[in-house]
């Protein structure tokens, strides 16, 4: 077995139980709003993001639990519904319900670049 950083940087066995991403992430900086099923809003960034789900950025102060499920709108035409699978101090990694396809995650690297350091 080879050995792979997942997104929260801890070495895993590529293929075990706790290495569940099987697609690359594209990292990109997306501002967006997390909605939850009682209507309230957390302002947060997908900072990478593959076919079947996303990590986010948000202010720490704002709970986010495992299993949560959001809804959350990347411009007026991409809906996306996803549930929480972990969250550590300000980040979390969602699972989205459906797969997004592999042309509007290149747009959305394009449209969203990381920012460049020093800039």
């Amino acid at each position: 077995m080879t050995s792979v950083r997942n997104s929260t940087g801890d070495s895993q066995a590529k293929g075990s139980p706790a290495d569940r991403r099987w697609s690359a992430r594209l990292a990109m900086n997306v501002p967006v709003v997390l909605k939850d099923v009682n209507g309230r809003n957390v302002p947060s960034s997908i900072v990478n993001m593959a076919e079947d789900g996303l990590m986010i950025e948000f202010d720490p102060r704002h709970e986010i639990t495992t299993f949560s499920i959001f809804s959350i709108e990347i411009e007026a035409h991409c809906n996306l519904q996803c549930y929480a699978v972990w969250t550590d101090r300000g980040r979390a990694g969602m699972q989205l319900t459906l797969p997004v396809h592999p042309a509007v995650l290149n747009r959305l690297v394009r449209r969203y670049p990381l920012p460049m350091p020093g800039v």
